[in-house]
Protein backbone atom coordinates (compact mmCIF):
# COMPACT_ATOMS: atom_id res chain seq x y z
CA UNK A 1 0.00 0.00 0.00
CA UNK A 2 1.06 3.52 -0.66
CA UNK A 3 0.64 4.12 2.99
CA UNK A 4 1.06 3.09 6.66
CA UNK A 5 -1.52 1.23 8.58
CA UNK A 6 -2.12 4.61 10.64
CA UNK A 7 -3.56 6.18 7.49
CA UNK A 8 -6.18 3.43 6.99
CA UNK A 9 -9.04 5.32 9.07
CA UNK A 10 -7.90 8.68 7.92
CA UNK A 11 -11.16 10.53 6.13
CA UNK A 12 -11.83 12.87 3.55
CA UNK A 13 -12.87 16.34 4.69
CA UNK A 14 -15.95 14.81 4.22
CA UNK A 15 -15.70 12.43 5.94
CA UNK A 16 -15.59 9.19 3.96
CA UNK A 17 -12.90 6.79 4.87
CA UNK A 18 -9.89 6.41 2.16
CA UNK A 19 -9.13 2.63 3.31
CA UNK A 20 -11.45 -0.61 2.68
CA UNK A 21 -14.93 -0.78 1.61
CA UNK A 22 -17.07 1.13 3.76
CA UNK A 23 -19.11 -0.18 6.68
CA UNK A 24 -22.00 -1.74 6.11
CA UNK A 25 -21.07 -2.60 2.33
CA UNK A 26 -20.28 -5.63 0.74
CA UNK A 27 -17.38 -7.49 1.97
CA UNK A 28 -15.97 -7.50 -1.94
CA UNK A 29 -12.88 -5.21 -3.52
CA UNK A 30 -10.38 -6.91 -1.49
CA UNK A 31 -10.21 -5.27 1.83
CA UNK A 32 -11.36 -5.70 5.18
CA UNK A 33 -14.50 -3.71 6.03
CA UNK A 34 -13.22 -3.14 9.50
CA UNK A 35 -10.56 -0.53 8.60
CA UNK A 36 -13.90 1.96 7.88
CA UNK A 37 -14.74 4.13 10.00
CA UNK A 38 -18.69 5.02 9.70
CA UNK A 39 -18.49 6.96 12.68
CA UNK A 40 -19.87 10.38 11.86
CA UNK A 41 -16.66 12.53 13.37
CA UNK A 42 -14.45 13.95 11.24
CA UNK A 43 -15.86 17.59 11.31
CA UNK A 44 -19.73 16.81 10.43
CA UNK A 45 -21.01 17.19 6.82
CA UNK A 46 -18.76 18.78 4.47
CA UNK A 47 -21.58 20.90 2.08
CA UNK A 48 -20.46 19.90 -1.54
CA UNK A 49 -22.21 22.05 -4.18
CA UNK A 50 -22.35 20.02 -7.41
CA UNK A 51 -21.47 22.46 -10.27
CA UNK A 52 -24.37 23.86 -12.01
CA UNK A 53 -23.63 22.47 -15.31
CA UNK A 54 -23.78 18.80 -13.82
CA UNK A 55 -26.63 19.72 -11.91
CA UNK A 56 -28.46 20.85 -14.92
CA UNK A 57 -27.06 17.35 -16.83
CA UNK A 58 -28.12 14.99 -13.77
CA UNK A 59 -31.05 16.65 -12.70
CA UNK A 60 -32.70 17.46 -16.37
CA UNK A 61 -36.38 15.70 -17.15
CA UNK A 62 -35.39 12.38 -19.29
CA UNK A 63 -36.11 12.83 -23.20
CA UNK A 64 -38.61 10.76 -24.79
CA UNK A 65 -36.31 7.90 -26.17
CA UNK A 66 -34.61 7.85 -22.12
CA UNK A 67 -38.31 7.34 -21.16
CA UNK A 68 -38.67 4.53 -23.52
CA UNK A 69 -35.42 2.57 -23.12
CA UNK A 70 -36.18 -1.16 -21.71
CA UNK A 71 -33.90 -2.91 -18.96
CA UNK A 72 -32.32 -4.62 -21.76
CA UNK A 73 -31.01 -0.49 -22.66
CA UNK A 74 -32.57 -0.70 -26.16
CA UNK A 75 -35.13 2.09 -27.09
CA UNK A 76 -37.70 3.36 -29.16
CA UNK A 77 -36.28 3.50 -33.19
CA UNK A 78 -33.51 0.17 -32.23
CA UNK A 79 -34.31 -2.88 -34.96
CA UNK A 80 -34.44 -6.62 -33.51
CA UNK A 81 -34.39 -9.74 -34.86
CA UNK A 82 -36.13 -12.43 -33.17
CA UNK A 83 -33.73 -16.03 -32.03
CA UNK A 84 -36.05 -18.05 -33.45
CA UNK A 85 -35.64 -16.67 -36.70
CA UNK A 86 -31.69 -16.20 -36.93
CA UNK A 87 -31.44 -19.78 -38.90
CA UNK A 88 -33.83 -18.44 -41.58
CA UNK A 89 -32.14 -17.37 -45.11
CA UNK A 90 -33.97 -14.34 -45.17
CA UNK A 91 -35.28 -13.18 -41.65
CA UNK A 92 -37.59 -10.30 -40.86
CA UNK A 93 -36.63 -7.53 -38.24
CA UNK A 94 -38.72 -5.35 -36.27
CA UNK A 95 -38.70 -1.92 -35.27
CA UNK A 96 -39.05 -0.92 -31.18
CA UNK A 97 -42.02 1.15 -31.58
CA UNK A 98 -42.42 3.08 -28.36
CA UNK A 99 -42.42 0.99 -25.10
CA UNK A 100 -44.62 -1.95 -25.77
CA UNK A 101 -45.01 -2.55 -29.89
CA UNK A 102 -42.54 -4.14 -31.86
CA UNK A 103 -43.33 -3.17 -36.33
CA UNK A 104 -42.10 -6.22 -38.52
CA UNK A 105 -39.60 -4.98 -41.90
CA UNK A 106 -39.76 -7.81 -44.35
CA UNK A 107 -37.01 -8.09 -47.17
CA UNK A 108 -37.66 -6.97 -50.26
CA UNK A 109 -36.81 -9.58 -52.79
CA UNK A 110 -34.17 -9.43 -55.93
CA UNK A 111 -32.56 -5.96 -54.50
CA UNK A 112 -28.90 -7.89 -54.16
CA UNK A 113 -28.70 -6.06 -50.73
CA UNK A 114 -30.31 -6.65 -47.50
CA UNK A 115 -32.92 -3.92 -48.10
CA UNK A 116 -36.26 -4.31 -45.38
CA UNK A 117 -39.72 -2.28 -46.14
CA UNK A 118 -41.64 -1.35 -43.21
CA UNK A 119 -45.06 -3.54 -42.98
CA UNK A 120 -48.25 -2.75 -41.04
CA UNK A 121 -47.28 -5.95 -38.71
CA UNK A 122 -47.59 -4.60 -35.21
CA UNK A 123 -46.68 -7.29 -31.99
CA UNK A 124 -46.58 -6.55 -28.84
CA UNK A 125 -43.30 -7.77 -27.18
CA UNK A 126 -42.94 -6.45 -23.91
CA UNK A 127 -43.17 -9.77 -22.56
CA UNK A 128 -40.26 -11.62 -24.46
CA UNK A 129 -38.04 -9.11 -24.65
CA UNK A 130 -35.14 -12.41 -24.45
CA UNK A 131 -36.50 -13.51 -27.23
CA UNK A 132 -34.76 -10.48 -29.17
CA UNK A 133 -31.26 -9.23 -29.89
CA UNK A 134 -30.07 -5.83 -31.48
CA UNK A 135 -29.36 -5.66 -35.62
CA UNK A 136 -28.04 -2.61 -36.99
CA UNK A 137 -29.44 -1.19 -39.80
CA UNK A 138 -28.37 1.78 -42.49
CA UNK A 139 -31.44 4.04 -43.73
CA UNK A 140 -32.11 3.94 -47.40
CA UNK A 141 -35.10 5.24 -48.14
CA UNK A 142 -37.83 7.29 -45.49
CA UNK A 143 -41.23 8.60 -46.15
CA UNK A 144 -44.22 9.79 -45.03
CA UNK A 145 -45.82 5.70 -45.14
CA UNK A 146 -42.41 3.94 -46.40
CA UNK A 147 -39.16 3.19 -44.52
CA UNK A 148 -36.56 1.13 -46.04
CA UNK A 149 -33.16 -0.24 -44.40
CA UNK A 150 -30.14 -2.49 -44.86
CA UNK A 151 -29.62 -4.47 -42.63
CA UNK A 152 -25.73 -4.42 -41.73
CA UNK A 153 -25.40 -7.23 -39.41
CA UNK A 154 -25.07 -11.04 -40.89
CA UNK A 155 -27.12 -12.98 -38.30
CA UNK A 156 -25.64 -15.76 -39.54
CA UNK A 157 -22.12 -14.77 -38.53
CA UNK A 158 -20.90 -16.79 -35.59
CA UNK A 159 -19.45 -13.37 -34.26
CA UNK A 160 -22.50 -11.51 -34.44
CA UNK A 161 -23.91 -14.19 -32.56
CA UNK A 162 -20.88 -14.99 -29.88
CA UNK A 163 -18.71 -12.04 -29.83
CA UNK A 164 -21.04 -9.23 -27.88
CA UNK A 165 -22.05 -12.29 -24.97
CA UNK A 166 -18.32 -13.32 -24.88
CA UNK A 167 -17.31 -9.78 -24.00
CA UNK A 168 -19.83 -9.36 -21.30
CA UNK A 169 -19.05 -12.78 -19.86
CA UNK A 170 -14.78 -11.78 -20.25
CA UNK A 171 -15.26 -8.29 -18.34
CA UNK A 172 -17.51 -9.64 -15.31
CA UNK A 173 -13.79 -10.28 -13.84
CA UNK A 174 -13.86 -6.38 -13.28
CA UNK A 175 -16.78 -6.48 -11.01
CA UNK A 176 -14.63 -6.18 -7.80
CA UNK A 177 -12.33 -3.45 -9.38
CA UNK A 178 -15.57 -1.29 -10.38
CA UNK A 179 -17.19 -1.16 -7.14
CA UNK A 180 -14.10 0.23 -5.70
CA UNK A 181 -13.66 2.45 -8.79
CA UNK A 182 -17.37 3.86 -8.39
CA UNK A 183 -16.53 4.25 -4.21
CA UNK A 184 -14.16 6.44 -5.99
CA UNK A 185 -16.09 8.29 -8.17
CA UNK A 186 -18.75 8.55 -5.01
CA UNK A 187 -15.99 9.93 -2.95
CA UNK A 188 -15.06 13.09 -5.49
CA UNK A 189 -18.79 13.77 -5.71
CA UNK A 190 -19.15 13.93 -2.03
CA UNK A 191 -15.61 15.96 -1.53
CA UNK A 192 -14.10 18.06 -5.15
CA UNK A 193 -10.55 17.27 -3.41
CA UNK A 194 -10.56 13.32 -2.85
CA UNK A 195 -8.98 12.52 -6.15
CA UNK A 196 -6.56 15.39 -6.28
CA UNK A 197 -5.35 14.08 -2.71
CA UNK A 198 -5.51 10.51 -3.35
CA UNK A 199 -3.51 10.92 -6.84
CA UNK A 200 -0.91 13.83 -4.36
CA UNK A 201 -0.49 10.55 -1.81
CA UNK A 202 -0.27 7.55 -4.50
CA UNK A 203 -3.49 6.05 -3.06
CA UNK A 204 -2.71 2.25 -4.03
CA UNK A 205 -6.10 0.86 -2.93
CA UNK A 206 -7.77 4.00 -5.26
CA UNK A 207 -5.24 4.00 -8.06
CA UNK A 208 -5.23 0.69 -8.84
CA UNK A 209 -8.52 -0.30 -8.92
CA UNK A 210 -9.24 2.72 -11.15
CA UNK A 211 -6.42 2.09 -13.33
CA UNK A 212 -7.29 -1.29 -13.94
CA UNK A 213 -11.31 -0.26 -15.22
CA UNK A 214 -9.50 2.88 -17.34
CA UNK A 215 -7.31 0.31 -19.05
CA UNK A 216 -10.08 -2.10 -20.05
CA UNK A 217 -11.76 0.85 -20.92
CA UNK A 218 -8.72 2.02 -23.32
CA UNK A 219 -8.70 -0.90 -24.93
CA UNK A 220 -12.24 -0.50 -26.24
CA UNK A 221 -11.10 3.32 -27.74
CA UNK A 222 -8.78 1.70 -29.28
CA UNK A 223 -10.43 -0.47 -31.35
CA UNK A 224 -12.84 1.89 -32.36
CA UNK A 225 -9.99 4.07 -33.58
CA UNK A 226 -8.71 1.28 -35.41
CA UNK A 227 -11.76 1.06 -37.23
CA UNK A 228 -12.39 4.78 -37.52
CA UNK A 229 -10.53 8.09 -37.83
CA UNK A 230 -11.65 11.57 -37.87
CA UNK A 231 -9.95 14.69 -38.48
CA UNK A 232 -8.46 16.87 -36.15
CA UNK A 233 -11.15 19.42 -35.80
CA UNK A 234 -13.71 16.30 -34.90
CA UNK A 235 -11.11 14.26 -33.01
CA UNK A 236 -10.67 17.24 -30.50
CA UNK A 237 -14.54 17.71 -30.15
CA UNK A 238 -15.35 13.95 -29.12
CA UNK A 239 -11.97 14.05 -26.79
CA UNK A 240 -13.40 17.17 -24.72
CA UNK A 241 -16.59 18.02 -25.24
CA UNK A 242 -18.84 15.31 -23.36
CA UNK A 243 -22.65 15.84 -24.52
CA UNK A 244 -23.19 13.21 -27.97
CA UNK A 245 -26.55 13.29 -29.35
CA UNK A 246 -27.75 11.93 -32.84
CA UNK A 247 -30.50 13.03 -34.75
CA UNK A 248 -32.34 11.01 -37.38
CA UNK A 249 -32.88 13.10 -40.53
CA UNK A 250 -36.29 12.05 -41.92
CA UNK A 251 -37.41 13.09 -45.23
CA UNK A 252 -33.99 15.09 -46.49
CA UNK A 253 -32.41 13.18 -49.30
CA UNK A 254 -29.29 11.48 -48.96
CA UNK A 255 -26.44 13.30 -48.40
CA UNK A 256 -22.28 12.85 -48.24
CA UNK A 257 -21.05 11.41 -45.00
CA UNK A 258 -18.41 14.03 -43.13
CA UNK A 259 -16.11 11.53 -42.40
CA UNK A 260 -16.19 8.57 -44.67
CA UNK A 261 -17.85 10.43 -47.49
CA UNK A 262 -20.23 7.72 -48.84
CA UNK A 263 -23.75 9.15 -49.64
CA UNK A 264 -26.10 7.83 -47.72
CA UNK A 265 -29.14 9.02 -45.18
CA UNK A 266 -27.48 11.15 -42.55
CA UNK A 267 -27.63 11.72 -39.51
CA UNK A 268 -27.03 14.93 -37.48
CA UNK A 269 -24.21 13.88 -35.02
CA UNK A 270 -24.10 17.08 -32.42
CA UNK A 271 -21.33 16.96 -29.79
CA UNK A 272 -21.38 19.61 -27.45
CA UNK A 273 -20.51 20.60 -23.18
CA UNK A 274 -18.59 22.00 -21.30
CA UNK A 275 -14.62 21.06 -21.02
CA UNK A 276 -13.61 19.58 -17.78
CA UNK A 277 -10.08 18.22 -16.13
CA UNK A 278 -9.64 14.32 -16.36
CA UNK A 279 -8.16 14.31 -13.37
CA UNK A 280 -9.96 15.91 -11.04
CA UNK A 281 -13.41 15.82 -13.31
CA UNK A 282 -14.60 19.12 -12.46
CA UNK A 283 -15.16 21.80 -15.17
CA UNK A 284 -12.08 23.77 -17.04
CA UNK A 285 -13.96 27.91 -15.34
CA UNK A 286 -11.31 29.36 -17.32
CA UNK A 287 -11.95 27.93 -20.71
CA UNK A 288 -14.88 29.00 -22.43
CA UNK A 289 -17.80 26.79 -23.33
CA UNK A 290 -17.67 25.78 -27.26
CA UNK A 291 -20.69 26.23 -29.35
CA UNK A 292 -22.83 22.89 -30.61
CA UNK A 293 -20.42 21.03 -33.29
CA UNK A 294 -22.42 19.38 -36.07
CA UNK A 295 -21.44 17.30 -38.49
CA UNK A 296 -23.80 14.67 -41.13
CA UNK A 297 -22.88 11.12 -40.80
CA UNK A 298 -23.68 7.67 -42.19
CA UNK A 299 -25.39 5.52 -39.48
CA UNK A 300 -22.37 3.67 -39.36
CA UNK A 301 -20.10 6.28 -38.48
CA UNK A 302 -22.48 8.35 -36.78
CA UNK A 303 -22.45 5.19 -34.72
CA UNK A 304 -18.84 4.97 -33.96
CA UNK A 305 -18.72 8.52 -33.34
CA UNK A 306 -21.32 7.67 -30.51
CA UNK A 307 -19.51 4.73 -28.80
CA UNK A 308 -16.22 6.60 -28.63
CA UNK A 309 -18.18 9.23 -26.81
CA UNK A 310 -19.59 6.46 -24.18
CA UNK A 311 -15.84 5.02 -24.05
CA UNK A 312 -14.09 8.27 -24.47
CA UNK A 313 -15.85 9.85 -21.53
CA UNK A 314 -16.81 6.77 -19.52
CA UNK A 315 -15.33 8.10 -16.43
CA UNK A 316 -17.24 11.35 -16.49
CA UNK A 317 -20.71 10.10 -17.46
CA UNK A 318 -20.46 7.55 -14.01
CA UNK A 319 -19.57 10.78 -12.32
CA UNK A 320 -21.85 12.57 -13.05
CA UNK A 321 -24.30 9.21 -11.92
CA UNK A 322 -22.53 10.00 -8.99
CA UNK A 323 -23.12 13.24 -8.47
CA UNK A 324 -26.99 12.54 -9.07
CA UNK A 325 -27.04 9.93 -6.54
CA UNK A 326 -25.19 12.34 -4.13
CA UNK A 327 -27.92 14.43 -4.59
CA UNK A 328 -31.25 12.23 -4.57
CA UNK A 329 -29.45 10.52 -0.90
CA UNK A 330 -28.99 14.64 0.32
CA UNK A 331 -32.48 15.15 -0.22
CA UNK A 332 -33.81 12.25 1.85
CA UNK A 333 -32.03 13.57 4.77
CA UNK A 334 -29.79 15.91 4.37
CA UNK A 335 -28.22 16.16 7.96
CA UNK A 336 -26.78 12.77 7.73
CA UNK A 337 -22.94 12.61 7.66
CA UNK A 338 -21.24 12.04 4.60
CA UNK A 339 -19.76 8.76 5.93
CA UNK A 340 -23.04 7.48 5.95
CA UNK A 341 -24.29 8.25 2.57
CA UNK A 342 -21.00 6.90 0.99
CA UNK A 343 -21.91 3.51 2.87
CA UNK A 344 -25.66 3.71 2.11
CA UNK A 345 -25.08 4.18 -1.67
CA UNK A 346 -22.21 1.48 -2.47
CA UNK A 347 -24.94 -1.42 -0.46
CA UNK A 348 -27.73 -0.16 -2.96
CA UNK A 349 -26.71 -3.59 -4.94
CA UNK A 350 -29.26 -2.91 -7.99
CA UNK A 351 -27.83 0.34 -8.91
CA UNK A 352 -24.35 -0.88 -8.74
CA UNK A 353 -25.35 -3.86 -10.56
CA UNK A 354 -26.97 -1.53 -13.49
CA UNK A 355 -24.25 0.76 -13.57
CA UNK A 356 -21.57 -2.36 -14.07
CA UNK A 357 -23.98 -4.01 -16.38
CA UNK A 358 -24.37 -0.30 -18.72
CA UNK A 359 -20.21 -0.19 -18.79
CA UNK A 360 -20.15 -4.23 -19.61
CA UNK A 361 -23.01 -3.80 -22.83
CA UNK A 362 -20.59 -0.48 -23.88
CA UNK A 363 -17.44 -2.20 -23.77
CA UNK A 364 -19.99 -5.20 -25.80
CA UNK A 365 -20.92 -2.81 -28.33
CA UNK A 366 -17.57 -2.26 -29.35
CA UNK A 367 -16.03 -6.23 -28.98
CA UNK A 368 -19.18 -6.42 -31.24
CA UNK A 369 -18.59 -4.17 -33.93
CA UNK A 370 -14.59 -4.76 -34.36
CA UNK A 371 -15.10 -8.42 -34.17
CA UNK A 372 -17.33 -8.14 -37.04
CA UNK A 373 -15.34 -5.83 -39.01
CA UNK A 374 -12.19 -8.14 -38.60
CA UNK A 375 -14.23 -11.09 -39.94
CA UNK A 376 -15.58 -8.73 -42.73
CA UNK A 377 -12.00 -7.41 -43.88
CA UNK A 378 -11.23 -11.28 -43.95
CA UNK A 379 -13.95 -12.25 -45.73
CA UNK A 380 -13.00 -9.12 -48.14
CA UNK A 381 -9.37 -10.39 -48.21
CA UNK A 382 -10.00 -13.97 -49.36
CA UNK A 383 -12.40 -12.55 -52.28
CA UNK A 384 -10.22 -9.77 -53.64
CA UNK A 385 -6.19 -11.45 -53.02
CA UNK A 386 -3.98 -8.42 -53.19
CA UNK A 387 -6.93 -5.52 -52.56
CA UNK A 388 -7.28 -3.88 -49.31
CA UNK A 389 -10.49 -4.78 -47.85
CA UNK A 390 -12.51 -1.43 -47.34
CA UNK A 391 -15.75 -3.13 -45.95
CA UNK A 392 -14.87 -3.14 -42.59
CA UNK A 393 -15.13 0.51 -42.16
CA UNK A 394 -17.58 1.35 -44.71
CA UNK A 395 -19.94 -1.72 -44.62
CA UNK A 396 -20.11 -3.10 -41.27
CA UNK A 397 -22.79 -2.93 -38.27
CA UNK A 398 -22.10 0.67 -36.39
CA UNK A 399 -24.83 0.83 -33.53
CA UNK A 400 -25.78 4.19 -32.74
CA UNK A 401 -26.79 3.11 -29.37
CA UNK A 402 -27.03 6.76 -28.04
CA UNK A 403 -29.78 7.06 -25.47
CA UNK A 404 -30.32 10.69 -26.42
CA UNK A 405 -30.97 10.18 -30.41
CA UNK A 406 -33.84 12.55 -31.72
CA UNK A 407 -35.84 12.69 -34.79
CA UNK A 408 -35.76 15.83 -37.30
CA UNK A 409 -38.05 16.42 -40.55
CA UNK A 410 -37.06 18.76 -43.18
Amino acid sequence: MGSSDDDSDRKTSGGASRRGRPAGSRGRGGASSGNSSSSSGGGGVTSYKIPEDIAAKVNAPRTSSEQSRNSAGLKTGDFLISVEDINLETPPIWRIDGKFLIQKYEPIKGKGQRLYKNMGTYMSWAADTEKFRPVSVRYHQMGRTETIVELLDNPHSSTFNLSKMLSIEETSKYLDNFEIFIQTLVSQALDPNFLVEITQEGDEYFMKNVAIVQEANLTRKNKIMELKSWDESTQEELDSLPVLELVLLRNVPPSECAVCHQTANARLVQIYGRPYDPSTLLIQENVPTPGKRQHNMCSFCAGLADLYNKVQHLTYHLYLRCCEKVTLRKKESADDDTTLILNDILADEKWLSKAFSDVQHIWGDVDQIYAAAKEEQEGGKAASPGKAATSGKAGTSGKAASSTEKTASA
